[in-house]
């Protein structure tokens, strides 16, 4: 059973909760702004980009989407390099 006073139980738990505090915080941030235009500005995403027929909403909607796959991504390679050593060391300690 693992020692949740153990300093290295604790820095992992610390470094799991900001990684996933920064990220959620990040994506709420990016989704609510995009809210917040729709309701207070809705003109402002039917405008065309350029001279094409796609508009500004739907290039701010894909954005969403691909700064969500990239924090996902960037999650995954930080749990996979930093969190899962200090993962496998803590587990190294209670055997």
């Amino acid at each position: 059973m693992t020692n949740l006073n153990d300093s290295k139980v604790k820095d992992l738990i610390k470094k799991q909760d900001y990684l996933s505090n920064i990220f959620s915080i990040s994506v709420l941030l990016v989704y609510f702004s995009f809210i917040l235009v729709i309701a207070f500005n809705p003109i402002f995403f039917s405008q065309k980009f350029g001279n094409s027929n796609i508009t500004i909403g739907i290039i701010c909607g894909f954005f969403i989407i691909i700064f969500s796959i990239i924090l996902t991504f960037i999650y995954v390679l930080v749990s996979n390099t930093i969190l899962d050593g200090l993962r496998n060391e803590i587990s190294k300690n209670e055997k």
